[in-house]
């Protein structure tokens, strides 16, 4: 019985009942094998096809909408296991035409040699930065908005 198995102090999904864990690969994987407890969806998902869905959903609301725009975080990733990295360099590739912005979080190697314009590169570690981000985004918010030149 698979849900004998479950480890007791993991939560569940509140929305499909799955086990809420990250969608990770370790070191030495070659490839995603899906939970195999049972949620509304059935027993076991690919959560590689659910990744794949929603880029595709993200792609296409920036072709639809160009005011729209993606803005990829990227915390804590090195060059040691550079799988996330890479992916984030894809997505950001793919999706540079429309406005894209890569914000890497590194203590060591914040930078991306290949889109270096479109990246914020922060040199620190992940609490740090997002504490900043955060700071930032609220004093944005709070900000008055001035009206746009030419308009009415």
């Amino acid at each position: 019985m698979a849900t004998a198995m479950a480890p007791l102090n993991h939560e569940r999904c509140i929305h499909c009942g799955r086990l809420a864990r990250p969608c990770i690969l370790m070191f030495g994987d070659d490839g995603w094998i899906g939970d195999a407890f049972d949620g509304p969806g059935g027993i076991g998902h690919d959560p590689a096809a659910t990744y794949r869905s929603w880029e595709r959903q993200v792609r296409r609301a920036l072709r639809e909408d160009r005011s729209k725009r993606l803005v990829i975080v990227e915390a804590g990733c090195g060059l040691r296991v550079p799988t996330v990295r890479r992916n984030s360099e894809r997505l950001l590739r793919l999706t540079e035409k429309y406005g894209t912005k890569l914000i890497r979080i590194n203590p060591e190697r914040p930078d991306n040699k290949k889109k270096p314009t479109a990246t914020i590169s922060l040199r620190d570690t992940c609490l740090t930065a997002v504490r900043l981000i955060d700071e930032e985004m609220e004093a944005m918010l709070a900000a008055p908005v001035a009206p746009s030149a030419g308009k009415l």
